[in-house]
C-alpha cells in the first residue's frame, strides 16, 4: 500500500476529533506517539467513568490476559 508508512499513527487506528480513547497497558511513551492529535480527543488509561470509548488500544503480553480483556471492551465502547 503506497504511502501507509507516512500515514500518521492516529489516523491509522481511525481516531477522529472528539474520540474518546483508552489506552490500556500502553509502555511508558506510546501516547507521544499518537501526536499530534485530532482537535478534542480525551486519552485514559482505563475503561472506566462517563461515555464509551470510540477507540480502545490494548496492549496485552499474553494470550490469557488479551482473553480476558476482550469480553469487557465491547461494553465499553460505542458501535460504528
Amino acid at each position: 500500500m503506497a504511502g501507509y508508512s507516512s500515514t500518521p499513527l492516529p489516523q491509522k487506528l481511525g481516531i477522529r476529533e472528539r474520540h474518546r480513547v483508552a489506552l490500556l497497558r500502553a509502555p511508558r511513551g506510546f501516547a507521544a506517539t499518537l501526536t499530534p492529535l485530532p482537535a478534542g480527543v480525551t486519552l485514559r488509561t482505563a475503561l472506566a467513568g462517563g461515555a464509551p470509548f470510540d477507540v480502545v488500544v490494548a496492549f496485552c503480553p499474553t494470550v490469557a490476559l488479551l482473553e480476558r480483556s476482550l469480553p469487557r471492551a465491547p461494553r465499553e465502547s460505542r458501535p460504528t
